[in-house]
């Protein structure tokens, strides 16, 4: 009988425990005491929206000193969740540095803003551009995007960050511009209000066209008739094989070739964008034609561990050929095979890719030649050029153009 009188006593002060941990937590309480947003609405000096910065402990209003105060504002105010303030949000005070707002959070805990006004607007200050693209190098590079033509913008984003883009406290005077250095063309870049604060804003690219170029930009942030400090970002080619099309094959598919001999490449590109694309693969911009050979060297013979069966791997033997004497058309590359072929006789020739020239920091046309060409979007591959069909007898992979001797035998 007190075993089980002890066993009910248990049970009732672990019940007891578990439902005074469930009542405790039930009762926890959000701590927020922030006033995320403070803006007084057609009332002001003829703004639709004069918007209050908040910092530390302080809502500042930036008031042009050559428009009369008012004596009273009504703000509306947005506050963190389960906040409470005082003075509440639609409330008429005065314009004035007295004028003092309590918020108070769920759990009790209070902070105390202090209306603050000033008539003399610091500069808008630009201290870095933070691109929304994995792509990130240093002194601020980024890369442009192209879009196809059906979107309307490029849907690329920059992310500004600095101090005082609301000073004038009106949206209608913050204004931000781009400029490309090579020629000094210039033009501005649409924001997202709903992302503007005293110390960011999100830009957006405009779709890429034949009017905006690549290269070295530069970017600044004007409010009103102050203007920041610019920052520079570089603007990398378009893909033209992401945007367009893009062919290329051998014009002398289905034939043997040798070392020495004169090969055609015949290509043809196209884009979405009435050519603002494939003018950065113009004949006179190409730089190196690189092309690849192929041989199988032996073919590996061993045991299926599991059916005891004989099981073949091809082993190639493959090279990159880097070739920069060349004739460019339209349409057409011409070249003569590198004497490195001699290696390759018996093996299978095909098209690697092209690689071309692009405007640089300075404006002028330059070139990479080592991984960085992918990175400026100086490469087009052929991907589509490689014609393989298994061999129905030995189920080895050939390609059309062969190699053989230098001299044709």
């Amino acid at each position: 009988m007190k075993i089980n009188n002890i066993i009910i006593l248990v049970l009732m002060c672990c019940g007891l425990y578990m439902s005074c941990s469930k009542t405790n937590y039930d009762q926890e309480t959000r701590p927020y005491t922030d006033i995320v947003s403070f803006y007084v609405e057609d009332q002001v000096a003829g703004k639709q929206k004069l918007q209050g910065v908040i910092s530390g402990d302080s809502i500042i209003i930036y008031w042009n000193p050559e428009t009369t105060q008012p004596s009273n504002i009504v703000p509306t105010i947005k506050l963190a969740e389960g906040a409470k303030i005082s003075p509440e949000s639609g409330t008429s005070v005065a314009f004035s540095d007295q004028t003092k707002y309590t918020v108070t959070a769920e759990n009790g805990q209070t902070k105390e803003y202090t209306l603050r006004i000033k008539t003399n607007r610091e500069q808008p200050v630009l201290t870095a551009i933070v691109t929304s693209l994995d792509l990130i190098y240093p002194m601020e590079e980024t890369f442009w995007s192209v879009t196809p033509a059906t979107q309307p913008t490029s849907q690329v984003h920059l992310n500004l960050l600095g101090e005082y883009f609301l000073t004038t406290g009106n949206l209608e005077d913050v204004k931000v511009y781009m400029q490309r250095l090579h020629d000094g063309y210039e033009f501005d870049l649409a924001f997202d209000a709903e992302s503007v604060t005293n110390t960011s804003m999100k830009v957006e690219l405009p779709k890429f066209s034949n009017q905006l170029d690549t290269g070295r930009h530069r970017i600044w942030v004007q409010v009103g008739d102050l203007k920041s400090e610019s920052k520079d970002i570089f603007m990398r080619g378009p893909n033209v094989q992401q945007y367009g099309e893009v062919s290329g094959q051998f014009k002398e598919r289905g034939q043997s070739v040798h070392a020495g001999q004169t090969v055609s490449i015949d290509y043809n590109y196209t884009d979405d964008l009435d050519g603002a694309v494939t003018r950065y693969f113009k004949p006179v911009d190409l730089h190196t034609v690189m092309i690849s050979a192929r041989r199988l060297e032996r073919i590996d013979t061993t045991i299926n561990p599991r059916t005891g069966k004989e099981q073949y791997k091809n082993v190639y033997k493959d090279e990159a050929f880097m070739i920069t004497d060349f004739q460019a058309t339209a349409n057409q590359v011409s070249f003569k095979l590198p004497d490195g072929l001699e290696g390759f006789v018996g093996g299978n020739l095909r098209i690697g890719q092209f690689v071309y020239k692009f405007i640089n920091s300075d404006g002028v046309w330059t070139h990479l030649s080592d991984g960085g060409a992918n990175r400026y979007g100086q490469i087009v591959l052929f991907n589509n050029s490689l014609f393989y069909a298994p061999d129905p007898q030995t189920g080895r992979l050939t390609v059309e153009t062969k190699i053989v001797s230098s001299n044709g035998k």
